[in-house]
């Protein structure tokens, strides 16, 4: 029973200038495209983590940094995600969002190529006219999508 309560041991807390030192490696622009073009992702968060440790910060291993950025661009997400629904009270602003922003603000993930109101293209469907209309705007909208 002993060894499974230290193996859920939780780690240490993240300390300020260690999160913005992590912020600062995996936003560098040649990271943030290894991370996007490679399938083996591993080697990049080793690469990280290597940076941290020669900062002085020996204990953080790449699964750990991994989990780390997950959870503050999760954080991210969220009060983006909550910040631009209306008649919501506003969200607490996560840590380190300005840093995180303008690593993520460019991101499709973040910030949409296009947006569809399905609710306007249902109300259309009421008449054949117009659903013809609808059909041929969806189908250009789809192979531009997919053309740029």
């Amino acid at each position: 029973m002993a060894a499974s309560e230290s193996e859920k041991k939780r780690g240490r807390t993240w300390e300020k200038e260690e999160t913005l030192l992590l912020l600062e490696k995996w936003g560098e622009e040649n990271i943030q495209e290894k991370l996007k073009e490679c399938t083996r992702k591993k080697p990049i968060w080793i690469e990280i983590s290597n940076y941290i440790k020669a900062s002085g910060y020996e204990d953080r291993e790449f699964g750990v940094c991994k989990t780390h950025i997950q959870t503050l661009v999760s954080a991210y997400r969220a009060y983006k995600d909550q910040s631009g629904k209306t008649g919501t009270a506003t969200a607490k602003m996560p840590p380190f969002f300005e840093k995180l922003d303008v690593i993520l603000s460019g991101k499709p993930a973040t910030k949409p190529l296009i947006v569809l109101n399905s609710a306007n293209v249902q109300l259309v469907w009421w008449t054949e006219r117009r659903s013809v209309k609808v059909r041929a705007f969806l189908s250009d909208l789809w192979q531009h999508s997919y053309s740029c």
